[in-house]
């Protein structure tokens, strides 16, 4: 049955001026009902798409999806719900919700509601909900559509179609017979242009991510995976409109690399073109940018410090272009799904746009699909946990929990009560479990483990002269890691090994302090076998908890001696694990270094996206379009401003702000439940916070170390403690610091 939107929403929607749910979400995609034809969205509705060929729609993988919504900024406390799911818009007028109806449910949950009966496959419906609240009894919300696939699972992780968009150069520059077009930021994309030409005369088209030093694009960027291509297009008699066919690269079309749909066809990464022959207005060539649905308005962020806008932006730009395959992938040069990069990518996406479906795909693709790095596996547990607490939906932890059980790693362990590839326990029916195929799994520590010279010539890497033994420290950090996520999964999921999993955490702790720690020198050793103590082993430690608290300063003094002696990988747990441990203005002094292990270096090389590695001289292969570069943006915003949730869904976020020596920053972030909003300001040692909490959500504000008795204020009231909770709604809370910010450490960077 065709379905029709123009149809008056039924006489139960209440009044138009009264409260209502918005931005509905079925199984984490924001606009399910949005149609795309070759990339672009349209208008279509439901009822044109029956007679569209080429369309696209979101996919909608699951037999039973999952449901979201947020309240209306006046509603503090959600106190039930109504959903209702039918076959058509008008059975939803009608109030029969021929699918389903919930009837009222108690209880303020708003995320990851899932159906409770199957759906058809390659079918549509539509839903809506209304609330119960503090503010009453809301309208309903205007009902959403979604598709089913042709195929439905118990469980997959559904995703939208990549869109593209067109985007017009900024600068246009001649030389000789040369045009030269700039679109002001490298993306990938295809290119479309108009030319007046003659049969038998060639167009000469080059694209590049950078210019060389003669200001032309950069035809041969040696030692590196920088970008750049040459195309020579026929032309035809008069005016036409050509388009470049972007050649396959072997190196990113292998078995493993993610494949780019024929709906949206090759893409390239360039931000310069330059042409040749013929006549082209510089106004008729266009990049046709391919990206993952992104919601430019959705997060930003502003402070005092011009800089570290510029590596916010920077960031946030990086995670949308990168998105261009619909999956997390290592950048351009191998368009390969890797754990590690998968984990920064997450959060940094998280911390830039509302978006978590993609997350999840990334997260489920990777649970078959591992990398060979043993770290890398075990960050797969982690990528799971976020995913749960940031969307409040626990079915992927549900479907994979034997999976994630298998991806800890536990078949490694032995009877040192700590883990290692080179014990003898590897062995096919444990590297099947976990669903690898190759020969082994290998430690990695960072990458690359070559190409940087210390002062003696010796060749270092990024792992700062890490020492491989038998057992490896930073290895079992993250097996620590994986255990102490396990633990939480299996609690959240009520599951009767929960307990089991909690007490091998706590042996963990204990051995791996046994076995890595050396008293004398206040430092944990890379291994077993050597007194070597690298950045990383101290720094793994710290983030993960491993180290006790007697011990955490010595530690920390270790770690601030080594600098950024990590790679850009490394550079996000180093980053974490400063700021929790009251080390804030270091750690922002790092992030605005201007040497060349930095972010303002990556810009100043001519990069518009991070770079795989500090530079090519730490990375001779590197790309220009690496997303696992873009710590800083999620460190701003889980760290700097302090947001992170505490309870899954941003039920109950936590709130501690550090902004260091800067004078004031803003932040709006955007949640799956909502926005919220938070300025800091500072005058000498006093400052000034405004919180937004969003609706039916409670916020763990937490004043920084430091601050004078008894001068913490939260809208109007003295606050005894330095940890207080806020509901819902805007607040105030103001506060005087003892100690001196280290200006003097930042402006050396």
């Amino acid at each position: 049955m065709k379905l029709r939107w123009l149809v008056v929403f039924f006489g139960c929607c209440g009044s138009l001026f009264a409260l209502q749910p918005k931005k509905l979400r079925v199984d984490l995609i924001r606009n399910p009902q949005t149609f795309y034809v070759n990339g672009y969205v349209t208008n279509l509705n439901v009822e044109d798409e029956a007679s569209t060929e080429g369309t696209e729609i979101a996919w909608i993988g699951n037999t039973r999806p999952g449901f979201s919504w947020q309240n209306d900024a006046k509603v503090r406390k959600q106190v039930g719900y109504r959903l209702l799911v039918a076959s058509n818009r008008e059975r939803l007028a009608e109030g029969k919700a021929d699918v389903w109806d919930s009837g009222r449910k108690d209880g303020s949950v708003q995320t990851g509601i899932v159906l409770p009966v199957d759906l058809k496959p390659s079918t549509f419906y539509c839903w809506t909900v209304k609330v119960w609240s503090d503010q009453g009894e809301s309208a309903y919300a205007e009902p959403q559509f979604f598709r089913t696939a042709d195929s439905l699972f118990s469980f997959a992780g559904s995703y939208a179609p990549l869109e593209r968009s067109d985007v017009r150069p900024i600068v246009s520059r001649s030389f000789s017979e040369t045009t030269q077009l700039d679109f002001g930021k490298a993306a990938f994309g295809q290119i479309r242009m108009t030319c007046e030409g003659k049969e038998g005369d060639t167009l000469t088209v080059r694209v590049g991510e950078r210019l060389s030093s003669d200001g032309r694009i950069d035809m041969n960027p040696k030692g590196t995976s920088i970008r750049s291509a040459l195309y020579k297009i026929p032309l035809q008699n008069g005016r036409r409109t050509y388009r470049v066919t972007w050649r396959p690269d072997r190196r990113n079309t292998g078995a493993q690399a993610i494949r780019m749909s024929a709906a949206t066809g090759e893409v390239y990464p360039f931000r310069y073109v330059e042409t040749e022959g013929g006549t082209v207005e510089p106004t008729s060539v266009v990049r046709e940018t391919v990206y993952y649905p992104f919601d430019d308005t959705a997060t930003d962020f502003v402070c005092s410090d011009d800089d570290l806008n510029r590596i916010w932006k920077l960031c946030k730009h990086t995670v949308k272009a990168t998105s261009f395959a619909g999956i997390y992938i290592d950048g351009d040069r191998e368009r390969i799904p890797y754990e590690a990069d998968a984990l920064i990518n997450q959060l940094s996406h998280y911390a830039v746009d509302a978006e978590f479906a993609m997350a999840r795909r990334s997260c489920e693709y990777l649970i078959f699909h591992p990398t060979w790095p043993t770290e890398w596996i075990l960050q797969t547990l982690t990528l799971a946990w976020n995913d749960y607490l940031y969307t409040g939906d626990d079915r992927l932890l549900r479907h994979y929990y034997d999976d994630l059980k298998s991806k800890t790693l536990l078949a490694l362990r032995d009877e040192s009560g700590l883990i290692s590839t080179s014990n003898g326990r590897m062995n096919r029916s444990m590297l099947d479990s976990i669903h690898f195929s190759g020969g082994a799994i290998r430690d990695i520590v960072d990458w690359p483990h070559v190409g940087r010279l210390g002062a003696n010539g010796e060749v270092l890497g990024e792992i700062d002269g890490f020492r491989f033994c038998r057992y490896n420290a930073v290895v079992n950090a993250w097996f620590y890691r994986a255990v102490s996520q396990m633990a939480r999964i299996a609690v959240a999921l009520n599951k009767p090994d929960a307990g089991e999993w909690k007490k091998l955490q706590e042996q963990v702790y204990v051995d791996y302090n046994r076995q890595f720690f050396d008293r004398r020198r206040g430092v944990y050793r890379d291994g077993d076998t050597t007194q070597h103590a690298s950045l990383h082993t101290q720094m793994f430690a710290l983030d993960f908890g491993l180290v006790p608290d007697k011990h955490r300063d010595r530690v920390a003094t270790y770690i601030r001696s080594r600098g950024m002696a990590c790679s850009v990988y490394g550079a996000q747990f180093l980053l974490d694990a400063l700021y929790d441990h009251r080390m804030s203005d270091y750690a922002l002094s790092l992030m605005l270094s201007r040497d060349d292990r930095g972010w303002l270096h990556m810009m100043e090389e001519g990069s518009t996206m991070t770079l795989e590695a500090w530079a090519g001289r730490y990375k001779s292969n590197l790309d220009w379009n690496h997303a696992w570069g873009t710590a800083p943006a999620n460190v701003i915003v889980r760290k700097l401003m302090g947001i992170e949730p505490e309870t899954p869904g941003f039920a109950t976020f936590r709130v501690a702000p550090r902004i260091g020596m800067l004078t004031f920053a803003r932040l709006n972030y955007a949640t799956i439940r909502g926005d919220i909003g938070l300025s800091v300001d500072r005058s000498g040692e006093e400052y000034s916070a405004r919180l937004s909490v969003p609706a039916n959500s409670e916020a763990l504000f937490v004043v920084p170390d430091g601050i004078r008795t008894g001068s913490v204020v939260c809208d109007g009231a003295k606050q005894k403690n330095r940890c207080f909770r806020l509901s819902s709604g805007e607040h105030l809370i103001q506060w005087k610091e003892k100690k001196e910010i280290d200006e003097k450490l930042i402006n050396e960077n």
